[in-house]
């Protein structure tokens, strides 16, 4: 499952965000409330999976930080 993947879902599910922290469940925020969402995730998993999206010129600062905001357009919406 991809970063594209956990969008479409949160749209569907109407969430404006998602939270993923690794060996947890997808987290939705929904009308301010949060909702997790299937299986644990695995941490090895997240990990390529910001890597791939932060960047290696971005990657030793959210490595210092451990935090990184993003947001992505899928199917022309934010």
């Amino acid at each position: 499952m991809g970063i594209e993947t956990f969008i479409r879902l949160a749209r569907e599910q109407g969430a404006s965000d998602i939270h993923l922290e690794g060996e947890m469940p997808m987290a939705l925020r929904v009308r301010g409330a949060l909702r997790l969402v299937g299986e644990a995730i695995p941490a090895s998993t997240l990990t390529s999976m910001a890597r791939d999206i932060i960047g290696d010129s971005d990657w030793p600062g959210f490595i210092e930080r451990c935090s990184y905001d993003v947001s992505r357009t899928v199917e022309g919406l934010r």
